[in-house]
């Protein structure tokens, strides 16, 4: 569903509950600032990015880390995690995605 011309919400099921995240389309540009702060650069080629958030809800978490992951591996991009200052490689921010539901299967 979308909200505006470059944000969007994203409803879907997560083992038959509703679910989704928020996807924002950015340029390289509004995220310099957070790359400069880790020391981090993209590729030159790079000139898009978008930004997968989700609220409180674990199935939010798990729905926008397995998009994000999705991806990137299929556009061979990258996925940066701003709150650990890093870029994670295809193969990385796969492992992550498929352990993070996982690892919040008991809390949820």
């Amino acid at each position: 569903m979308s909200t505006s011309k470059n944000k969007w919400i994203s409803p879907l099921l997560l083992n038959g509950k509703l679910s989704g995240f928020e996807c924002d389309h950015w340029t390289v540009e509004d995220i310099k600032e957070s790359l400069i702060f880790h020391n981090l650069a993209l590729d030159p080629n790079s000139r898009h990015v978008l930004a997968f958030r989700w609220g409180g809800n674990f199935d939010e978490l798990i729905s926008a880390t397995q998009a994000s992951a999705a991806y990137a591996i299929a556009t061979n991009g990258v996925v940066f995690d701003p709150q650990e200052g890093e870029i994670l490689s295809n193969e990385r921010s796969l492992q992550i995605a498929q352990n993070v539901e996982k690892e919040v299967e008991p809390l949820r």
